[in-house]
């Protein structure tokens, strides 16, 4: 599963670089930041554009966890206090 090592609106926040401004600017769309604020990974045209703004590779804003190590991290509690939202594995914590 890939996962943000980086809290993207925090990270856009710090460089001065408002949400609002993004989407009016049409750099990125609603859906798209709905998607990085809930944790859900996005295209790589998205990644792209991330990158571009952000001014970081790849490797720095995301990386790839295996979907059963994710798992056991989600049922330790590993998570919960993350800046990060994260979503939930499926068929877990029942």
């Amino acid at each position: 599963m890939l996962v943000y090592k980086i809290d993207v609106i925090k990270e856009l926040n710090k460089r001065n670089i408002r949400v609002i401004d993004v989407r009016k600017n049409g750099i990125l769309g609603e859906s798209q930041m709905t998607k990085i604020r809930k944790g859900i990974m996005v295209g790589l045209n998205v990644l792209e554009v991330l990158c571009k703004i952000l001014d970081m590779q790849p490797g720095e804003i995301m990386e790839y966890i295996p979907d059963d190590r994710y798992a056991a991290l989600w049922n330790s509690g590993y998570f919960d206090n993350s800046e990060i939202k994260m979503p939930e594995p499926k068929n877990t914590r029942n």
